[in-house]
C-alpha cells in the first residue's frame, strides 16, 4: 500500500514537473513571438506619430505665412515713406517669429535648399533699397513663392 502511494506521489510530481517545464516553454516561445511584434507595433507607432507632427509642423508655418501675407496685403498707407511704414509695421515685427517657424519645420522638407533659398528671400527685405509699394509687392512675392513650396505634398 505504501509502494503504490509513493508511486502515485512520483507519478504527479513527474506530471507537475512536466507540465511545469512545457508551460515554460510555452511561456517562452509565446515571449519572443510578441516582444518582435510588439517592436515593430512600437516602431509603425513611432513612425505614425512623427508623420502626424511633422504635417502639423507644415499646416502651422502655413498658417503662420498666410496670416502674415494676409497683414501685409491688407497694410493701410500712412503718411510718410510707405516702404518704411509697411516693413516697421507688418513686415519686421513678424521676422523673428517667422525666423522660429522655419527653425522648427527646415528639416521636414526634402528639397532642403529651395527651402532656405526661399526663406532667405522672405527674410531679406532691405528697406534701404526699396521704395514706394516695392516692399509689399516683394514680400508678397516672396511668401507666395514659399507657401506654394510649402503647400506641395
Amino acid at each position: 500500500m505504501r509502494q503504490q502511494i509513493y508511486d502515485v506521489l512520483i507519478f504527479l510530481i513527474k506530471g507537475l514537473w512536466i507540465g511545469v517545464c512545457v508551460g515554460l516553454v510555452i511561456a517562452l516561445v509565446n515571449h519572443f513571438l510578441t516582444k518582435d511584434r510588439e517592436k515593430q507595433r512600437v516602431r509603425d507607432d513611432r513612425e505614425h506619430a512623427a508623420e502626424i507632427a511633422k504635417e502639423i509642423r507644415k499646416r502651422d508655418f502655413i498658417g503662420f505665412l498666410k496670416s502674415w501675407r494676409s497683414e501685409i496685403a491688407s497694410f493701410q498707407m500712412g503718411h510718410g515713406n510707405i516702404a518704411i511704414d509697411v516693413l516697421r509695421t507688418t513686415y519686421t515685427p513678424k521676422l523673428p517669429l517667422f525666423h522660429a517657424a522655419v527653425a522648427k519645420i527646415e528639416g521636414d522638407f526634402v528639397d532642403v535648399a529651395t527651402f532656405q533659398g526661399l526663406t532667405n528671400r522672405v527674410a531679406s527685405l532691405n528697406p534701404k533699397e526699396l521704395d514706394n509699394d516695392k516692399p509689399r509687392i516683394l514680400a508678397l512675392e516672396a511668401i507666395d513663392a514659399l507657401l506654394k513650396f510649402s503647400e506641395k505634398p
